[in-house]
């Protein structure tokens, strides 16, 4: 199993965002009875050595931080103004909401910066490495510029994942199209 390299990468959502189960097929919740969201991407980049390497990101509908992060995805993408327009009074994880962002993700792309870490299972008290993606924002925008934005220029430190300015102030032009 291969996983992104800690750096930037192009990474394209991939089909198949939907709520996370387990393996008999029950929805996985956190303790406060919130769903959990799953996207997966993929590094999309013939130059990257990464290229087609995956991760799975998880998002939780009670954390403001993953509506923050769909939120930031979308405008990374360019999708953020379409989704305003067509959902005014909607949460991002309403249900029409996220039904539309199922099937108008897959195939978007954003830049991402990757850190792997290696954490400690409570389970079974093994250690399992895993890349996480610690930041992002939109195809033209300058990694050395999206860094010191988001972290001065430090690396990601130990936080979550972070959107660039560039991404949340984006206004796309398909902003005014209907679906």
């Amino acid at each position: 199993f291969r996983m992104p390299s800690d750096g930037w990468h192009v990474f394209k959502f991939e089909e198949g965002i939907g709520l996370l189960t387990n393996k008999d097929g029950d929805i996985i919740m956190n303790d406060r009875g919130a769903r959990c969201w799953k996207f997966v991407l993929s590094v999309d980049d013939d130059k990257d050595e990464d290229n087609g390497t995956t991760i799975d990101v998880l998002v939780y509908e009670d954390s403001k931080k993953g509506a923050d992060m769909v939120e930031s995805w979308l405008a990374a993408t360019g999708l953020l103004g379409k989704f305003a327009k067509n959902f005014p009074n909607n949460e991002v994880f309403d249900e029409p909401v996220m039904s539309k962002v199922k099937v108008s993700l897959p195939k978007e792309l954003l830049k991402g910066k990757t850190e792997q870490r290696t954490t400690k299972s409570k389970k079974d008290g093994k250690e399992y490495t895993r890349a996480n993606l610690v930041a992002w924002g939109p195809m033209k925008g300058n990694e050395e510029e999206m860094d010191a934005e988001l972290f001065g220029g430090k690396g990601s430190g130990n936080g979550g994942g972070k959107a660039s300015k560039p991404a949340a102030e984006s206004k796309p032009a398909a902003a005014e199209e209907e679906w």
